[in-house]
């Protein structure tokens, strides 16, 4: 391509002058809209001559960076597009951009191209300038205090009189107090509020005043103290109330723009706005009277005040909404949260109920107060001015069956809605974290209906999982918050409904149902896609004091470093505190009154309600926000962190081809779940085996996959002399796990068999040690012996004994072991104490593990339990063994009759393989598949009943299918587990009842429900008569 192969006049023939020299422009045009000016807002580029966005999937602060150098600005931050960002054309022009930061045009950064876009994310928003921060901290009121900006990760003070007016507008501006009425803030110095004082050196802010955000102006460190450590304050002044000309009601106007917030009507315009005289007051507020015009609207033919058809008046008569488009942002205009008083002696008193997101609740009384009273009476009616509102604590008017709904409320008395005065997320009943480590990870479960389901994993994102975390997070904690999503059922399969899919939110919902996402239809996944998700803080933790385990506790989150107060503190915060420390398993003791002395920074005051699972402090009931309270460093908490055993028993090594070996297990919070792999070593292992009570205690480990074991713990670190892994230090972050687990085998290689006897469960005792085969000697050992070696060979708690040969055997061994001991809780000899010899003079033990044993090896029979029909025997332990030829089985339990839940009836793919159910009690028992079959029948002598009649044959997919009829409908179910064991590439949505699409059906646990009237999907009824 050239500019010759254009149509032009020959060369150096021009009529033209230097004048005229033509200029061109190859930058990709691009802009922001939706925001408070040029510097920030949704961004659009210009291409093939029509403006469009880029989608937000990967984009970043590099991306970002390169918009705002395009722009003219030096710094860019993602901003996400919310509801503000307004006017959206609609058309997306980028996907997936990939910047690196340096380039000077957008179009010269890896993208999947113009015009090409899967964008199911929100559009990309920046703010270019810096993302600086400033607070008022120590005033009395909101609106005052000494100010604050975030720079460099620290917050700094600003010294006094080095503060300009036009940058106090600017920060009042930022903190959203409305600056349009040209209202000068106050600047006040240190000595006006009374609160500890920063230890940061302080910066220099210089802003012109035309500025709309604090990050747009110049901030410096500068490197020595402000003299007298007198630091500036300011008080921004506040619109106090806004006087409605037609109904004299009165209303607060919001800080950022004047938006006039009501209970029941909606403002289409503001018509005129003047300002009274500004009074003198303790805090320099003033009123706004505003003309308005007003749509009348009220609610008809609804069960109470606050439901109906929605009627508008206008041009003199009233009329409906058309209901086609209307969503629920419109419902928010027209309604606040519905409230009302239940049980008391009028309308005037009574318990106060809440409604959301369709539930009635209560609300707690922690802090409930005058002002919060005062809310309450006037949502449902009353002017202010006209009553006293009186807050009756302790279910005064009765106790309710409801839920609660909302907690810790703190209001100022003048808010419109309840909703306004939340410190804490509402008490979401329609979304829970299950199976993970602590209440703020695990798989994530929606409810509806009164049913809870899970959610598959497909393009669910840590966006996503951000979002869940906001909404199960108070705030303010809630900003800082950050999700991590798992997948493949990291936190263990669900049980129950698997309903939705493709979920995806752009951060504005107020509820999980409202993002968008696939619910119900053809199945998408099972439970082996659940998604999971881990919520995490950005904070240290550290002790001051003489011992690395006790001292005054500190933390550093958010930026902001200090101490916690003891008030209202309770004694579960001290395990939780300890847990952050690296003491996941500990027996915490809590001191008070700076028991260990003073901290440092400031003393929060959160008053934490824990119950010892939570992982960080800030994920308990705080009854106080974070920040916004504190008290002096004379209360500050302090913890003595004792790290605690678990015990032997909440610890395990499974899905091993013997005792001793396998992926470990251990019980945290009363759920089991497995080790990731990423940090462990020796030291850990060795701590393991010694816990196990095996000889040999360095063992070895090894990466196991996951499959469906939940993943509890992400680190363990031990010293290595430990005898418990609750002694060593651990966490529970799991961001730099993988798939694979930790697997340990403690054996040391010692193994056992059973050699020379008539069946597999009876022999002379072999035991492989040191790399080669020797033998057990016959020398009168006990029953816990015997027990313990059974249990090497699978068979656990049997009733085990020694026999002997009538004659020498001549049988020759390179050692013997003529000396064991085990106490009976073993399952390994390794966990015993035994001693060799170099030979036995011929007399070897010989064990026998069951009372009876009976193996089949045909393709196809039967087998019942002794005495069938008739009362089995009791006090008996028998195995029968079903190894078939090479193939799938299907085995089928016709009858299974029990006395009592001391017998039972275990089904087992090999004495180490998958358990194919446990019964002990009568009950239906549905069909197994499994290509050999290992059955134990044991019994006590409590009773006796027919016992059990099953049958085996080759696996058929008929197996794997039950068909019911009923009078209006018919129903199938099909495992899915048995069907996956041949067709393991199945897909759900490929399974439908003819060849209709919609005919689909509902995963529940690993069955796919089909549910079917007789007159749809194909399907015909034929009703049959026999005699």
């Amino acid at each position: 391509m050239d500019i010759e192969d254009c149509s032009y006049s020959n060369w150096e023939n021009s009529h033209c002058n230097h004048a005229n020299d033509i200029g061109i422009d190859c930058a990709t045009k691009v802009k922001l809209y939706g925001g408070r000016g040029p510097f920030e807002g949704t961004v659009e580029v210009y291409h093939s001559g029509k403006w469009g966005e880029i989608c937000s999937n990967e984009f970043d602060d590099k991306d970002a960076a390169v918009i705002c150098k395009m722009l003219g600005y030096k710094q860019g931050n993602i901003r996400i597009a919310n509801s503000t960002f307004s006017n959206s054309t609609g058309l997306i022009w980028l996907d997936k951009l990939q910047c690196l930061g340096n380039e000077e045009d957008v179009a010269l950064c890896k993208s999947d191209g113009f015009g090409v876009k899967n964008c199911k994310q929100q559009k990309a928003a920046v703010f270019c300038g810096l993302d600086t921060q400033v607070r008022l901290r120590g005033g009395k009121v909101g609106n005052e205090g000494l100010v604050e900006i975030y720079n460099g990760n620290k917050w700094h003070p600003v010294c006094a009189n080095d503060l300009s007016m036009d940058t106090a507008r600017v920060i009042c501006q930022s903190l959203g107090f409305d600056m349009s009425f040209s209202t000068d803030p106050i600047l006040l110095k240190s000595t006006s509020f009374q609160t500890t004082l920063l230890n940061t050196n302080p910066v220099k802010t210089r802003c012109t005043g035309s500025e709309l955000d604090i990050g747009l102006c110049n901030v410096n460190e500068i490197e020595s103290k402000c003299g007298n450590r007198t630091y500036q304050g300011i008080r921004c002044l506040v619109v106090n109330k806004i006087l409605m000309k037609r109904n004299k009601k009165v209303f607060i106007v919001s800080m950022k723009r004047l938006e006039i917030i009501s209970i029941r009507t909606g403002f289409k315009e503001i018509l005129e706005i003047r300002k009274e005289n500004l009074r003198s007051s303790a805090l320099n507020t003033f009123s706004i009277i505003v003309s308005i015009a007003t749509t009348p609207i009220r609610l008809v033919n609804g069960k109470m005040g606050f439901e109906g058809r929605v009627d508008v008046f206008h041009n003199g008569q009233w009329g409906s909404i058309c209901g086609k488009g209307f969503q629920k942002n419109d419902a928010d205009v027209i309604l606040s949260t519905p409230v009302r008083l239940v049980n008391g002696g009028g309308p005037w008193e009574g318990r106060v109920e809440v409604q959301h997101n369709g539930q009635w609740g209560t609300i707690c009384d922690t802090n409930f107060g005058d002002k919060e009273a005062a809310v309450i009476c006037n949502m449902i009616g009353f002017e202010p001015g006209t009553f006293t509102a009186e807050p009756k604590n302790a279910s005064f008017f009765g106790t309710s069956d409801k839920s609660i709904l909302l907690d810790n409320l703190s209001c100022y008395g003048n808010e419109l809605d309840i909703n306004i005065c939340r410190t804490q997320a509402w008490r979401s009943k329609n979304i829970r974290l299950t199976g993970g480590a602590h209440i703020m990870e695990g798989r994530v479960e929606i409810q509806t209906n009164g049913t809870w389901s899970t959610i598959c994993d497909d393009e669910f994102s840590d966006t996503d999982a951000t979002y869940i975390c906001k909404m199960l997070s108070p705030y303010p904690i809630s900003l800082h918050i950050v999700g991590k999503v798992f997948h493949d059922s990291y936190y263990g399969n669900g049980k129950g409904l698997a309903t939705f899919s493709n979920v995806g939110c752009d951060g504005t919902e107020i509820d999980l149902l409202h993002c968008h996402m696939i619910q119900g239809g053809p199945p998408q996944c099972d439970h082996t896609k659940d998604v999971g998700i881990s919520c995490m803080i950005k904070s240290t933790s550290s002790l001051t004091g003489e011992s690395l385990t006790e001292g005054t506790f500190l933390t550093n989150s958010f930026g902001e470093q200090g101490s916690i107060c003891d008030q209202n503190v309770n004694t579960e915060a001290a395990t939780v505190l300890c847990k952050s420390l690296g003491y996941w398993s500990n027996s915490a003791t809590l001191y008070k009154d700076s028991w260990f002395g003073p901290g440092n920074g400031t003393s929060f005051k959160l008053e934490p309600q824990c119950t010892g699972e939570e992982e960080n402090i800030l994920f308990c009931n705080l009854q106080k926000p974070w920040g916004r309270d504190e008290c002096p460093h004379s209360h500050d908490i302090g913890v003595k962190c004792a790290p605690t055993s678990i015990g032997r028993n909440n610890i395990k090594l499974v899905d091993g081809t013997t005792n001793g070996i396998g992926k470990l297990k251990l019980n945290v919070n009363n759920k089991w779940g497995t080790i990731c792999d990423s940090f462990w070593n020796s030291k850990n292992t060795a701590v393991v085996c010694r816990m196990l009570g095996f000889r040999n205690i360095s063992g070895r480990s090894f990466s196991l996959p996951r499959n469906s074991s939940a993943v509890l713990i992400g680190s363990i670190r031990c010293i290595g002399n430990e005898t418990d892994i609750g002694q060593c230090k651990g966490d529970f972050d799991k961001t730099s796990c993988t798939d694979s687990v930790v697997g340990i085998d403690c054996t040391g290689g010692v193994e056992l068999k059973l050699s020379g006897g008539k069946t597999v469960g009876e022999g002379r005792v072999d035991i492989h040690d040191g790399g080669s085969w020797g033998s057990l000697c016959d020398k009168n050992f006990g029953f816990a012996e015997s027990k313990v070696l059974c249990s090497m060979m699978g068979y656990r708690n049997t009733l085990p004994y020694f026999y002997h040969l009538p004659t020498m055997e001549l049988h020759t061994a390179p050692f013997g072991i003529d000396q064991l001991h085990c106490n009976g809780w073993e399952e390994h000899i390794s966990q015993c104490t035994y001693t060799k010899t170099a030979n036995c003079n011929h007399r070897y033990a010989h064990l026998r593990c069951f009372d009876c044993i009976k193996e089949y090896r045909t393709s196809t029979g039967s087998i019942t339990s002794a005495n069938y029909p008739g009362p089995y025997n009791a006090n008996t332990d028998c195995l029968y063994i079903i190894k078939p030829p090479p193939g799938l089985y299907s085995l089928v339990t016709d009858v299974l009759q029990m006395a009592d839940n001391g017998d039972f009836l275990e089904l087992r793919s090999q004495p180490f393989g998958t358990e194919l159910g446990y019964y002990s009690t009568s009950s239906y028992i549905a069909a197994v598949v499994s290509d050999e079959f290992w059955i134990r029948f044991k019994t006590n002598g409590q009773g006796n009943a027919r016992g059990f009649k099953l049958h085996w044959s080759p696996f058929s997919l008929r197996d794997a299918v039950t068909v019911n009829c009923e009078p209006d409908r018919w129903g199938a179910a099909i495992n899915i587990t048995l069907l996956q064991m041949v067709h393991q590439q199945l897909n759900y949505s490929d399974i439908v009842l003819s060849n209709k699409t919609d005919c689909y059906g509902q995963i529940i646990g690993d069955l796919l429900l089909f549910g079917q009237q007789y007159t749809g999907c194909g399907s015909t009824k034929k009703v049959r008569f026999e005699e």
